[in-house]
């Protein structure tokens, strides 16, 4: 309670004491004492007793005041908790376009990367390797699909692959030890991993163990930069376990025979099957002079159906952001019109897409590359 709501407390026990006391006396005066004095006494008494009871509904009025204003903000919280779950939901949903490109959608048929991916099965199959692999390569290269594709490629019935997410690698290590199969823990984004040296340092310690045989982690990063070597004023099993850790960089080229514009008309049916539309006659052209990230030329297909679908025909890849604004151009108009038909729709929705629900087409398609 604030200083000043303090004094008023005091002063209304004070005059709650005044009038119980005034109401309390009167009574028992001698009847020697004059009339006036006596209702003299009475009016004190009534204006004690009528100021406490001000006070009594001031504060009823107050705590009322409070509790409504407390319900509006809880009723405006939840408003933006349903509008941001909304949005979320229409980012994990079929509906969204940009959700298409995502890599566990799996939209186009995988293509390419057959030389990496042999090299990590034979990884999976050794028994006597490193249990750490870390594969890197810029944003949109394909690292984070490459896994997913080991991951399916190995048999299931020997096989338990999971998705590290964050705060959990120490779990999933623990947890992989009680696990009847051979274990493949995903680890997305190593760089930005707080408990990743402790992850580690308890793969380490089984291996110590001799338990370690069935365990492999692969780790996917931008690049092993800093992140990497800060690793060296770890333990000394960490740093030994981070010396013998293989590295494999990924290209933007998924393989030798196929060009940029191959994997743009290769993905085009795919995505026009997505969107239920029938495949969009369209020349790419792709303005660059180094290979381009498969994210960004399935960007291009993706765009080349939506255009197609709203009338407008024309497709193009490009290491602008050209094609990527485009694409979140027909995201912002389909979530609009979600924001339209919601019930009330807050003001901040532009803010609430941009900033949080588009969290990974934002981080995903604004890659170092283009």
């Amino acid at each position: 309670m604030r200083s000043g709501g303090r004094g008023r407390l005091v002063w209304f026990v004070l005059l709650l004491v005044a009038a119980g006391v005034v109401a309390a006396a009167v009574p028992m005066l001698p009847e020697s004492w004059p009339l006036a004095v006596r209702a003299l006494l009475g009016v004190l008494g009534a204006i004690a007793a009528g100021a406490a009871g001000s006070y009594v509904s001031e504060v009823i009025t107050a705590r009322r005041k409070i509790a409504e204003d407390r319900q509006a903000a809880v009723a405006e919280w939840e408003a933006r908790r349903r509008a941001l779950v909304t949005t979320r939901e229409l980012v994990a949903s079929d509906q969204s376009v940009a959700g298409l490109l995502r890599p566990e959608r799996a939209v186009v048929e995988f293509i390419g990367r057959e030389d990496e991916l042999a090299r990590l099965r034979a990884w999976c199959a050794s028994e006597v390797v490193c249990p750490v692999w870390l594969v890197t390569g810029r944003g949109g290269v394909g690292k984070t699909r490459l896994g997913l594709r080991l991951a399916e490629s190995l048999p299931f019935d020997q096989w338990e692959c999971q998705t590290v997410k964050p705060g959990g690698e120490v779990a999933a290590v623990k947890a992989a030890g009680r696990v009847g199969q051979r274990v493949l823990l995903l680890v997305d984004y190593a760089e930005t991993r707080p408990e990743l040296a402790a992850m580690l340092a308890e793969v380490a310690a089984r291996e110590a163990m001799g338990d370690a045989r069935g365990l492999r982690v692969l780790l996917l990063a931008r690049q092993a930069g800093e992140w990497w070597t800060v690793l060296d004023t770890e333990s000394d099993a960490t740093r030994a376990l981070a010396a013998r850790t293989p590295v494999l960089e990924l290209t933007a080229a998924l393989d030798d025979q196929r060009d940029d514009v191959q994997v743009i008309e290769e993905a085009l049916p795919f995505y026009a099957a997505a969107r239920g539309r029938p495949v969009p006659q369209v020349r790419f052209t792709v303005d660059s002079a180094v290979r381009l990230p498969v994210l960004v030329l399935h960007a291009a297909a993706l765009v080349a159906v939506l255009d197609d679908e709203q009338g407008s025909r024309g497709g193009r890849a490009a290491a602008d952001l050209g094609v990527l604004d485009r694409l979140l151009g027909h995201e912002r108009r389909l979530w609009d019109k979600t924001a339209r038909q919601a019930v009330n729709p807050l003001k901040a929705w532009r803010r609430c897409y941009a900033t949080s629900a588009l969290s990974w087409a934002v981080d995903a398609l604004r890659v170092s590359a283009i």
